[in-house]
């Protein structure tokens, strides 16, 4: 039996594209979702809601593979997603937007419950900021006040992370525009360019 060998060379594009879809591959093969499954979706990160309040940013670290992507993207976060707290009659709310969670397959701005939003299928960690006291009570109220004009709204989730885009939001736009416009730009306009396939 003869068998030729032909060793063919490959473009740099093709093998950055191949080496990519094997990193793709990796993540989403070793997702920490596997390792949860045996927990209910309904069960979440507990946090003393007591301590909460209206216009506080809620951070979380996801599970999934857009998470994942984020989380590789930007190495200096341990989070992957945000949104800001809405507490009304001592009920907690956040309002966010975000790929993939929706129950009618159209990704909008969202008014969840924070166990909702806490749950153990999409939350592995977490983390509140709150802006100083004399800063929060001039802002925060305003800034809900934005977030929920959003929500009424039903903007749509932005999948491409355009700032132009003023009819789409993805989740940190949603949080700083809905601080700019109340009088207060958490970043002073300072962005981080990171390439996100």
């Amino acid at each position: 039996l003869n068998v030729q060998l032909k060793v063919k060379s490959l473009p740099i594009k093709q093998v950055i594209k191949i080496l990519f879809l094997v990193l793709i591959t990796i993540v989403f093969t070793f997702s920490p979702v596997s390792s949860k499954s045996y927990k209910s979706a309904n069960e979440s990160i507990k946090i003393d809601k007591s301590i909460l309040r209206s216009g506080d940013l809620i951070f979380r670290k996801g599970l999934s593979f857009i998470s994942n992507m984020i989380m590789l993207a930007d190495k200096r976060s341990k989070y992957s997603h945000v949104g800001l707290i809405y507490v009304k009659n001592s009920e907690v709310y956040v309002i966010h937007t975000t790929p993939d969670e929706s129950d009618d397959g159209i990704d909008r701005v969202k008014l969840d419950r924070l166990e909702e939003y806490l749950r153990i299928d999409r939350a592995t960690a977490i983390a509140v900021y709150r802006l100083q006291d004399s800063l929060r009570v001039l802002y925060a109220e305003c800034s809900i006040k934005n977030a929920l004009e959003y929500f009424d709204n039903k903007i749509l989730f932005d999948a491409s992370l355009d700032l132009t885009e003023s009819q789409k939001l993805y989740c940190t736009e949603l949080v700083w525009k809905a601080y700019k416009n109340s009088g207060i730009d958490l970043i002073s306009s300072k962005f981080d360019n990171l390439k996100i396939p």
